[in-house]
């Protein structure tokens, strides 16, 4: 029995340091990039404090599996999301990033509208803020369903996919680098149908 405890101990010791490890290192990212400058806006970064906070919670449950994944999940480098001008070549991977990043991460349909704004440009950004007027939990909504059916229609995609392999540069004898960009651009065809 006293070597259990002795074990159970040791396994809280190395939760503790571990927590103590991930929250000085997240005192130094919240310090340094809590909040960011865009355009004259002063906008705060809430996904690293979310992050502790949960780390908090589960090391108050005693749940060393879910800490041990956070802390892993903490040391992973934050991913961006690119901005999305309205290329329907460029849609599939706006949504999977925006999904993973904002839609998975809020439940507020105003904040995903919010994001949905920032993070679309040109063409694209013209199509979400025509439902900025509206309340968020219909506006999120209706503005994802625009984009989807103008950008992300396979027939549009295609049509996208035609229209680069038509105006691609004609290919001379010897161009290696050229026939390998054409390939690889023929594979993400192929990988898209």
């Amino acid at each position: 029995m006293d070597k259990e405890a002795s074990e159970t101990s040791e396994e809280q010791i190395e939760m503790e340091e571990a927590i103590d490890k991930a929250s000085v290192e997240m005192e130094n990212v919240v310090t340094k990039r809590n909040f960011y400058r865009k355009k004259g806006y002063l906008y705060e970064k809430k996904t690293i404090d979310d992050k502790f906070d949960a780390i908090k919670r589960l090391y108050q449950n005693n749940n060393s599996e879910a800490i041990i994944a956070i802390v892993k999940n903490l040391k992973q480098p934050m991913p961006e999301i690119k901005k999305f001008s309205g290329h329907p070549l460029e849609f599939r991977k706006f949504v999977r990033q925006f999904t993973v990043k904002i839609v998975q991460n809020s439940d507020n349909e105003d904040e995903k509208m919010n994001y949905l704004e920032q993070y679309t440009f040109g063409e694209a950004h013209k199509v979400v803020s025509g439902f900025s007027h509206l309340s968020g939990e219909y506006a999120y909504q209706a503005a994802m369903e625009q984009l989807e059916e103008r950008y992300g229609n396979c027939e549009v995609i295609a049509n996208a996919f035609i229209k680069k392999a038509l105006d691609w540069p004609i290919l001379k004898a010897g161009d290696s680098k050229g026939l390998d960009e054409f390939s690889l651009f023929l594979i993400e065809c192929k990988n898209t149908t």
